[in-house]
């Protein structure tokens, strides 16, 4: 079967993580030769092989519990199976080899070039507390050291005459293991059939469903929702509110545009506009959309995207549907400003955001549906009389690496939504606050549904703006927040450069509720630090004309994608100081004079905290500006020198005159100073005793 995942195609050495961290047994090291003689070409029927009757050939250790302990010496916390490429390869008599290699094969082949994997490593999932079990498995590379640093070449080792005949390599082969992340993880679960509902397997093992190409189970859809809205509380439910912020909305039974005024449930679709032609609604047929029947007397001329997102809300019992393109004004510019300015309302209040990661645009369609297929990775074999199925263990790796994952305005659609429905080129899956579902699950006839275990892989798209905490510091959230989903909106692409802001006006509205306002995209209280913004992976930048070069939004941002987690936007990386001195913001009118054009807020200081000084700070700096712009005024025609000559003795006078009010000030508060001082350091155990002079 032809893998649609194709591999990362990222440079061999940049791609690793560390995983367990164990000693590589010697014979994962030694290539096979051509002659070696091979067991399995001699057996006449399926057998398991000695790797894989084993259960596991390799013992897992805790790298954070071993201490000096040598990783040999090290406590075993469970056993893994590794399996070698050529093994895999040659093992053609063992059915679980044959499982683990139909499903690695693929990428493996395109590998070759830039530089194959050296095996694979089967870890033992579940089991815990009644939970399933099944068997993870994901390619691995060996390396020479435990830092992740290639200096030896990985994967080359002595030849194989040379270790037969006795060479100490111990500390030639005393490598690592990693992860190569350019393939995706892979499960084997136990294999049902196309049935959503069966028992619980006898052994324990998690059970998977093998899934239609050409169809989706709208029943299981439906029951995603249900348990959320009836099992999972506030948490995913809180978000309800009786006015729809919507100005309209898509009845899919008549096929018009409704006011919202009476609708309690609808979905926001998210997809990609790309290329194609599509309708879209305007002045001159706004009157008409509201009549019955109006969108299925279009016909074609609506994208297949956006038909068969109304033809999911049908299948799923939600009457109304929200869409960019037929809900908006979209040649009215006065409609349109105040839309996009409800986007974080709009997808933040809807029952899900129908998310459509599949294609290049509107006119892709979702797959399953129609005459789009999708495109299912499965491989299943018989081991031991027991059925058994590998699939992608990743629910969200189609979503992540499709074109939709890749859009400036899809960012702020999803991280926007409380509940998440995605239709992929592989799974479909649902996402909320307390569980994720994905549509190749065995659920139990009755009971509480078992959500789908969450990968790593599966984390991105729990990025929310919904779990700000209400209490939590400005700073903070300006820098974990602000600083961070930016970093990422950045490496977003957007076809009209207008579009930098607006796409992420959404966001930038749900963080003024903390931050205050924006200007440009920059919060005005953190105008000055906000102002760093910067990219240490020194990528290439390009004017945007529509935006200051001051702000983010001005520049076309090039990111290498593998070093994009050390980029920054704003000054993100370092300890926010406890207590900043606000600063004040001036521009010059059309004659040249200084005009206050705003200024930051006081942070609050926090408690036990002394209050800052504010000798010689923004007030002081201010006035000797705006003095030496006076002078300036005064007589433009002081030639440089002269100028020069007066704005150094303001500056001398004002600080000896600064000098000497330091000095009295001193001597009056020495309390207060004294506390201040000791606020930047640890003090010593005999501070009561020292003088403030000393």
């Amino acid at each position: 079967m032809a893998n649609p995942l194709p591999p990362d195609q990222r440079p061999y050495g940049a791609v690793f993580r560390s995983s367990e961290v164990m000693k590589v047994p010697i014979q994962f090291l030694l290539p096979y030769p051509a002659d070696e003689h091979n067991p399995h070409d001699a057996l006449s029927q399926d057998t398991l092989c000695t790797t894989c009757e084993t259960g596991g050939n390799v013992k897992n250790v805790d790298p954070r519990n071993m201490g000096d302990v040598p990783t040999d010496e090290a406590p075993e916390t469970g056993r893994s199976f590794l399996w070698s490429f050529p093994e895999l390869e040659r093992n053609h008599r063992c059915p679980l080899c044959r499982l683990v290699w139909k499903a690695f094969q693929p990428f493996y082949e395109q590998l070759r070039e830039t530089g194959l994997p050296n095996a694979v490593l089967g870890h033992h999932g579940g089991g815990k507390d009644d939970e399933p079990k099944w068997i993870r498995i994901l390619s691995m590379v060996f390396r020479m050291t435990m830092d992740n640093r290639d200096t030896m070449k990985s994967g080359q080792v002595e030849s194989w005459a040379s270790l037969k005949q006795g060479q100490a390599a111990a500390d030639v082969l005393a490598k690592y293991i990693y992860e190569d992340e350019r393939i995706p993880h892979f499960n084997i679960a136990q294999l049902v059939g196309t049935s959503p509902h069966a028992k619980v397997a006898e052994n324990g093992r998690r059970r998977s469903r093998i899934l239609e190409n050409d169809k989706i189970d709208f029943a299981m859809v439906k029951n995603w929702i249900t348990a959320c809205e009836t099992d999972h509380g506030r948490k995913c439910n809180g978000h309800k509110t009786e006015i729809v912020p919507a100005k309209r909305l898509i009845d899919v039974e008549t096929s018009c545009i409704v006011e919202p005024a009476a609708v309690d449930r609808y979905m926001a679709l998210s997809y990609v506009w790309g290329q194609a032609a599509q309708f879209m609604l305007s002045k001159d047929v706004v009157d008409d959309a509201s009549k019955e029947g109006f969108f299925d007397a279009l016909g074609s001329k609506i994208t297949r995207t956006i038909r068969d997102a109304m033809d999911v809300c049908r299948k799923i019992g939600v009457r109304h549907l929200w869409v960019d393109a037929l809900c908006i004004i979209q040649d009215d510019a006065q409609d349109k400003a105040h839309q996009i300015g409800l986007m974080d309302e709009i997808y933040g209040r809807a029952l899900a955001v129908l998310i459509v990661a599949a294609g290049d645009g509107a006119e892709s369609g979702i797959p399953g549906m129609g005459e789009k297929s999708r495109e299912l990775v499965f491989y299943t074999e018989t081991v031991s009389d027991e059925k058994l199925m590998a699939s992608l263990a990743s629910t969200t790796l189609s979503a992540k690496r499709s074109k939709w994952n890749t859009r400036a305005w899809t960012y702020q659609e999803y991280i926007m939504g409380t509940r998440l429905l995605v239709f992929t080129d592989t799974y479909v899956f649902f996402k909320c606050p307390t569980a994720m579902f994905r549509d190749d699950s065995v659920v139990p006839a009755s009971g509480i549904m078992p959500a789908t275990p969450v990968q790593s892989d599966d984390q991105w798209i729990s990025l929310s703006l919904d779990d700000i905490p209400e209490d939590m510091d400005p700073k903070k959230i300006w820098k974990d927040y602000y600083d961070s989903l930016l970093s990422i909106y950045l490496r977003r692409e957007m076809t009209f450069d207008s579009d930098a802001l607006p796409a992420f006006s959404g966001v930038l509205k749900v963080l003024s509720k903390a931050l205050g306002s924006f200007h440009h995209g920059l919060p005005k209280n953190h105008f000055g630090r906000s102002l760093l913004w910067g990219a240490s992976h020194r990528g290439i930048f390009q004017r945007r004309a529509d935006f200051p070069s001051w702000s983010w939004a001005g520049w076309h941002w090039t990111f290498d994608y593998f070093n994009a987690d050390r980029s920054n936007v704003g000054v993100y990386g370092y300890d926010m100081p406890k207590e900043t001195v606000p600063i004040q913001f001036f521009t010059f009118d059309p004659d040249g004079k200084l005009e206050l054009f705003f200024a930051e807020e006081q942070e609050p200081i926090p408690k036990n905290e002394p209050k800052a000084s504010t000798i010689g700070g923004v007030d002081d700096l201010m006035t000797m500006m705006m003095s030496w712009n006076a002078q300036l005024n005064s007589d433009p025609n002081f030639s440089d020198a002269e100028l020069d000559a007066k704005c150094n003795k303001m500056v001398a006078d004002m600080y000896a005159e600064k000098q000497q009010e330091d000095r009295e000030r001193s001597m009056a508060n020495p309390d207060e100073d004294m506390a201040r001082l000791l606020s930047h350091f640890d003090p010593p155990d005999d501070h009561l005793d020292l003088d403030v002079k000393d």
